[in-house]
């Protein structure tokens, strides 16, 4: 797909709608990127509008990739912060990508330990319907647990 003045790189003279279908985000997101300062401040033309280039497009395109891996603004930063053609381009990536494989391993074990939790909740579903349900009670006594370690960690602070 063609987009008008794709061909030229750093001319600022696209619209948010038209980057916004080049690089497959919305509107609300690269205003949001931008002010996150994950792309420059865009240009205004004469009657207000907010004019970017080829460039910011494919810097959009970048950092929709690295959201689809999950990476956090301060991850995609330290990407977009190397020049592609600096010597320690591969060095940062690396680091980046593996600081990023922890950060992602540590969720999966909090979101196995979730699991286990709600299979066990839910085998405390196996009762006569008329019974008071232990699934709900069992919930009560997190939430309050819950609570208290709350309370606990912010005297503590």
């Amino acid at each position: 797909m063609s987009t008008p003045c794709m061909n030229k790189l750093s001319t600022p003279t696209l619209r948010i709608g038209q980057v916004a279908l080049a690089s497959g985000m919305s509107t609300a997101s690269i205003r949001f990127y931008e002010q996150q300062g994950l792309l420059s401040p865009a240009t205004r033309s004469s009657n207000g509008y907010r004019a970017y280039s080829a460039q910011d497009v494919e810097r959009l395109r970048r950092i929709r990739t690295c959201r689809s891996l999950d990476m956090s603004i301060q991850e995609i930063q330290a990407l977009l912060q190397v020049p592609g053609d600096s010597p320690t381009v591969c060095e940062v990536t690396s680091q980046v990508l593996l600081e990023h494989l922890e950060h992602v391993a540590h969720r999966i074990e909090e979101l196995q330990e979730l699991k286990s939790r709600l299979e066990a909740l839910q085998g405390l579903c196996q009762h006569p319907v008329d019974a008071e349900c232990p699934t709900q009670a069992a919930m009560g006594q997190m939430e309050a647990s819950s609570k208290s370690r709350s309370s606990h960690h912010l005297r503590h602070l």
